[in-house]
């Protein structure tokens, strides 16, 4: 998981660098198809041949960082206060031992230094290392299903909005519906997709052509597919804000490379 974490964050924030300066110098569907990259690497758990210049190779070489963090994961965390643990390490010895003498002899301030030590030690409990061993996996794979739930909800709750949708008869491969319960046209579906279109796109014959030329080629560039992926990428790596940022990124090119596409058969005087 560290390796996938830290070769999928330095591959994230390329292909974000790289957006500027690729745009107008190569296809709108290169741009998107780079994503993919990002993608296999988040989701097929190989590991790259060792290289003495690999990214992980030269954070390993860091040790610096490493110390910090092998410190930061040996930190106890507190199971009680030092008044709690200091009264009851003062009971355990008085049981044990005795009242303490209060004369200030070596023997009283030997008693008080072991009840200093028990009171440490009864303050003392897992290291964050320790708890992030036994919790880390169990609240990942918890919020992983989360997500997975919520996007099925998601999914379901449109398809019950798209229920009521009528047939449409128009010049096209795909079922077209028209539905008023959708903000805008849509391609939905993941085995038999049918494009949804408003009643204001459905008015207009020109808007039509242009909704359908549009929706077709995200069938044809499979993005029904790709948004599978992404709810994949993004419920696996909930946690992960620079997922975040790709699945936004990537969604962004995916519209890019549509609208080219669509140009594209359309026409370029198409154009709007």
């Amino acid at each position: 998981m560290k390796a996938i974490l830290i070769t999928s964050s330095i591959l994230i924030l390329a292909l974000a660098a790289l957006r500027p300066v690729l745009r107008g110098r190569f296809k709108p569907q290169v741009q998107y198809a780079l994503w993919l990259i990002a993608a296999v690497r988040l989701l097929v758990p190989f590991e790259s041949a060792p290289s003495a210049f690999s990214a992980l190779a030269l954070l390993d070489k860091a040790e610096r960082p490493a110390q910090v963090a092998q410190a930061i994961g040996q930190t106890h965390i507190p199971t009680q206060s030092y008044g709690s643990a200091w009264d009851q390490a003062l009971r355990e010895y008085e049981q044990s031992n005795g009242p303490i003498t209060t004369d200030g002899g070596y023997e009283g301030l030997q008693a008080y230094e072991q009840v200093e030590y028990r009171a440490q030690a009864l303050m003392r409990g897992p290291t964050l290392a320790q708890l992030f061993d036994q919790y880390a996996r169990p609240v990942w794979l918890g919020g992983a299903a989360l997500m997975a739930v919520w996007f099925l909800l998601v999914n379901l709750r449109l398809r019950r909005r798209l229920r009521t949708a009528l047939p449409v008869e128009a010049d096209c491969p795909l079922p077209v519906y028209v539905s008023d319960a959708l903000p805008s046209p849509c391609l939905c579906g993941t085995f038999r997709p049918r494009i949804y279109v408003t009643p204001a796109a459905l008015a207009d014959p020109d808007r039509l052509r242009h909704v359908l030329a549009h929706e077709l080629t995200h069938y044809r560039h499979r993005d029904h597919w790709w948004a599978l992926v992404r709810c994949a990428c993004l419920s696996l790596y909930w946690f992960d804000p620079l997922v975040w940022w790709a699945a936004a990124l990537s969604r962004q090119d995916c519209e890019l490379a549509c609208d080219a596409g669509a140009i594209r058969r359309l026409g370029e005087e198409e154009r709007i």
